[in-house]
C-alpha cells in the first residue's frame, strides 16, 4: 500500500495525514472546508478539490469525518471514482447501525473493503480514562491537595499511562488546546453508550462519563479540548 486518501482534515485528520506522510506514503487529503486540507500541501500531501478527485487511483481510503451521515454522504459521492477492492479505513466515531450495517453495505455496494467498530471500543476507554483522570484531579484540588503529586505518584507503576500526563498536566494547569473537542466527546460518547446498549452491555457508566461531557459543554467549554471536563467535577 503506497497511495492513502484522507478524507476529513481536521484536527484528527490532519494529524493522520501528517503521520502517514511521515512514514513515507502517498498522501492525498480532501476537506468539506478547502482551507483546512491546503496547509497540508506543505507536508507534502496533494490537494484534492473533490473527494471523487481524492479517491480515485488510490490503495486505501482513511474517513475522520463528523458523524455517519457525513460519511455516508462523501462516500457515496466517492467510491464510485474508487478502485474496486480499495481498503476503506473509516476512523469516524459513528452509530452502530451504521458502523455495521449502512456504511458496510455502501462499501459493498462498490466493493470496498471495511472495518470500523473498533472505534467505539477505543473511543470508549479514551473518554472514560480522560474523565477519570479529571474526577480524581478535582478531588485531589477539593481535598486541598496539590494535583500534581497525584500525577507523580502515578508516573512508572503499573496503572501509569502517557494520555493521563498529558491530558493532567492540562486539567491543572487550567489550559485546554483542542486535540479532540467536548463536543466531539458528547456526541461519540452518546454513540457508545447507544451502542452498548443495542449490543446488551451495561452503559450506566458510559451514561454517567457522557453527562459530565455534556456538563462542561453547557458550561461553556465544548470547544475546547476534551481535558476540559475537569471543569464538570469542580463545585
Amino acid at each position: 500500500m503506497r497511495h492513502v486518501a484522507v478524507l476529513g482534515t481536521g484536527i484528527m485528520g490532519a494529524g493522520m495525514a501528517r503521520s502517514l506522510l511521515r512514514s513515507g506514503l502517498d498522501v492525498t487529503v480532501w476537506n468539506r472546508s478547502s482551507g483546512r486540507a491546503g496547509p497540508l500541501a506543505a507536508d507534502g500531501a496533494h490537494v484534492a478539490g473533490t473527494a471523487a478527485e481524492a479517491v480515485a487511483g488510490v490503495d486505501a481510503v482513511v474517513t475522520m469525518l463528523w458523524d455517519g451521515d457525513s460519511v455516508a454522504e462523501v462516500m457515496t459521492a466517492a467510491l464510485p471514482s474508487a478502485p474496486t477492492g480499495v481498503l476503506w479505513v473509516q476512523t469516524s466515531t459513528v452509530s452502530l447501525r451504521d458502523a455495521g450495517d449502512r456504511l458496510p453495505a455502501l462499501a459493498a455496494r462498490h466493493g470496498a473493503r471495511y472495518g470500523t467498530r473498533l472505534k467505539l471500543v477505543a473511543n470508549s476507554w479514551v473518554a472514560t480514562i480522560v474523565a477519570a483522570t479529571a474526577q480524581a484531579i478535582a478531588l485531589a484540588q477539593d481535598l486541598g491537595l496539590d494535583p500534581q503529586v497525584f500525577l507523580d505518584m502515578i508516573k512508572g507503576g503499573g496503572v501509569d499511562t502517557p494520555y493521563l500526563h498529558v491530558k493532567g498536566g492540562a486539567m491543572i494547569a487550567g489550559q485546554f488546546p483542542t486535540s479532540f473537542a467536548v463536543d466531539g466527546a458528547v456526541k461519540d460518547t452518546a454513540l457508545i453508550a447507544a451502542a452498548m446498549r443495542e449490543a446488551g452491555t451495561d452503559a450506566t457508566l458510559m451514561d454517567a462519563v457522557n453527562q459530565q461531557y455534556r456538563k462542561a459543554a453547557d458550561s461553556g467549554h465544548g470547544q475546547e479540548d476534551m481535558a476540559a471536563v475537569h471543569v464538570a467535577f469542580r463545585r
